[in-house]
């Protein structure tokens, strides 16, 4: 069995694409104790080196997941005015 650093089980669970809750619920300890082990606060005992081994087997055999695009932030500058010939007010433009 591996002995797992912080950084390492952070790599693994970004290379499983899951978050630190949906990582806890698979290994069978609580989102807590994932969040412990990725700041270096706790290391994994028992059972779970077990299941992490296996974990980072299964990631070696499957592609890498795409990591999904942030979504852009929306733009401070003000709405662009409405064109004036959508206006109904607005005069008609003359041909030249």
């Amino acid at each position: 069995m591996t002995r797992w650093t912080s950084k390492e089980i952070s790599r693994l669970r970004g290379r499983l694409a899951l978050t630190q809750e949906k990582m806890a619920q698979k290994l069978g300890v609580s989102f807590a104790t994932v969040n412990r082990w990725e700041k270096g606060r706790a290391t994994p005992t028992g059972l779970s080196l077990g299941i992490l081994d296996a974990a980072q087997k299964e990631a070696e055999k499957s592609p890498a997941p795409k990591k999904p695009r942030k979504p852009r932030k929306p733009s401070k500058k003000p709405a662009k005015k409405a064109a004036k010939a959508t206006n109904p007010k607005a005069a008609p433009v003359k041909a030249v």
